[in-house]
């Protein structure tokens, strides 16, 4: 295990130590403390293992902090996922789980403004209406029910990424990975409109493979960070709005992102 270090403001102090194999903790009753190596264990988080908030106030607090961080990178949408099957109402119903197992009891939540606002979207992208229950249903023009259990897969992620972006009390940090992903590329433009109005009361950091995503930030080039691979470490960098804008008059983003002109490319 490589040497870690959880420190409070500015000062020499810590919270939390590993170095040179010895942990240690900054103990609100007992002063800064040496712990055996059998009280912590390498395989977990220091903030799964010490938890007392009187005693570890900052380590709480991160604590806290990371557990309002939702990360999305793991989708299943064949026929015998999770998303598809009937849910337990005692499953949790705060935020989308990773794998949208709990989507219909997150959509159940919306109501009044919040699910004009779900439903308003969800038309925008299909010709239909939804109605959520213990199972999600989808209720089309003309009045046939589909039930979660033969939506497509599209329609799916769709309904998961805007329980997701339209959520009323949204977690501070949301990562979503490839957003494009089993979706019809006309949609594209739609889920880049989504992050935009998501953006504003949320942090969002989103990756993709997406030239049409890209191509739909053309205006905000700003909001694009590029990945580079130097010597086997990532760099970030992010689009200067000013120094894209005479590129933008004869190419849209997506095409100079193709051209190799932004970086990211695989080759």
């Amino acid at each position: 295990m490589v040497d870690e270090r959880i420190e409070e403001g500015n000062d020499s102090s810590f919270e939390y130590r590993y170095q040179r194999g010895s942990p240690g903790l900054n103990d609100r009753d007992k002063g800064i403390r040496v712990l055996e190596k059998e009280h912590v264990s390498p395989e977990e988080s220091i903030l799964s293992q010490w938890k007392d908030q009187a005693r570890f106030p900052a380590l709480s607090v991160l604590e806290m902090t990371y557990r309002r961080i939702q990360l999305y990178r793991n989708w299943c949408f064949g026929p015998a996922a999770a998303i598809r099957r009937e849910q337990s109402t005692h499953d949790r119903n705060d935020f989308l789980e990773e794998g949208g197992a709990n989507l219909a009891l997150i959509l159940s939540t919306f109501i009044g403004e919040e699910k004009r606002k779900l439903v308003q979207w969800l038309h925008k992208a299909y010709d239909g209406i939804f109605s959520g229950k213990i199972q999600l249903w989808v209720i089309e023009t003309g009045g046939r029910a589909v039930s979660s259990s033969k939506l497509s897969d599209g329609t799916l992620r769709f309904l998961a990424l805007l329980a997701i972006l339209l959520h009323p009390r949204p977690p501070a940090l949301v990562a979503i990975d490839e957003p494009e992903l089993g979706l019809h590329p006309d949609l594209i433009h739609l889920v880049a409109q989504l992050l935009r109005t998501a953006s504003e009361r949320m942090q969002i950091v989103v990756t993709t493979h997406s030239r049409e995503l890209i191509d739909a930030l053309g205006e905000e080039p700003e909001s694009v960070v590029i990945c580079e691979k130097e010597d086997g470490e990532s760099r970030f960098e992010r689009l200067d709005a000013k120094r894209m804008k005479g590129w933008l008059k004869r190419y849209s983003l997506g095409e100079l992102w193709s051209k190799g002109e932004l970086g990211g490319n695989r080759w």
